[in-house]
């Protein structure tokens, strides 16, 4: 039973789809090498101006949150809420755009 799936397995490695396969496999492999040998040789830097950005802009939401909450009896706190909910929206934007580099 063995030799005969054997005899198989080494009929259908001959056939041209599978040739082709191997050979795509291969690319994609050669391919994957290369992009790791560029990566690694690539200077990688964690510091990124959008995530210094996206921080300075997220701990002014904070600062507005607390304040708004301090001064809840006045009739700013829509306009703060607002301006914060504004910074929020740009901090989650800066992020984005930090990943896409």
């Amino acid at each position: 039973e063995n030799n005969e799936n054997d005899d198989k397995i080494e009929k259908n490695a001959s056939s041209p789809i599978l040739r082709e396969i191997e050979k795509t496999a291969q690319r994609i492999l050669r391919e994957l090498e290369q992009r790791a040998a560029r990566e690694a040789h690539a200077p990688h830097s964690d510091f990124s101006i959008t995530k210094l950005l996206a921080g300075i802009t997220q701990t002014l939401v904070l600062a507005i949150l607390l304040l708004s909450y301090l001064r809840s009896d006045t009739n700013d706190v829509r306009n703060m809420l607002l301006l914060a909910l504004t910074l929020q929206t740009m901090t989650i934007s800066l992020l984005i755009m930090g990943r896409q580099k």
